[in-house]
């Protein structure tokens, strides 16, 4: 019973930070990690959280995010899959939109968020954004 209620509350907090993450909210977003909790993006590489966030937000204009379900491992660890469409508009105007999968480790000890991992097909992406997360566009 405890593992389940752990695993209620880490498909509530998932479910807190990407609604947080549709708003552009990043105060809420940051207040879901650990305060050396690090993302591992696609694009941005590894960065700490508090750092991904306000570089994203600032190339973000607006997302939508429909949610297809989290996943909880069974084998009782403190991680969490999300599988969502991701529709990014960025700052510079260009549209993208794929299929992610974001896998959240927990800290079992604060259930706060302690790293992220972010799986998608980038292809799509490259084209509008550079390594360093400014538009490709803004660029030339």
């Amino acid at each position: 019973m405890t593992s389940n209620a752990g695993a209620m509350t880490r498909a509530h907090s998932i479910r807190l930070y990407l609604d947080a993450l549709q708003r552009g909210d990043a105060q809420a977003v940051l207040a879901l990690f650990n305060a050396r909790a690090v993302v591992h993006s696609p694009v941005y590489g590894s960065v700490r959280a508090r750092q991904f966030y306000p570089n994203l937000f600032a190339d973000t204009a607006c997302s939508r995010i429909d949610l297809n379900g989290v996943f909880e491992n069974v084998a009782g660890d403190s991680s969490a899959i999300a599988l969502f469409r991701y529709d990014w508009t960025l700052s510079s105007g260009a549209q993208v939109s794929f299929l992610c999968c974001d896998v959240f480790r927990f800290s079992p000890r604060t259930r706060r968020i302690a790293e992220l991992t972010i799986i998608y097909d980038t292809a799509v992406v490259r084209k509008e954004v550079s390594p360093h997360g400014i538009s490709a566009r803004q660029q030339r």
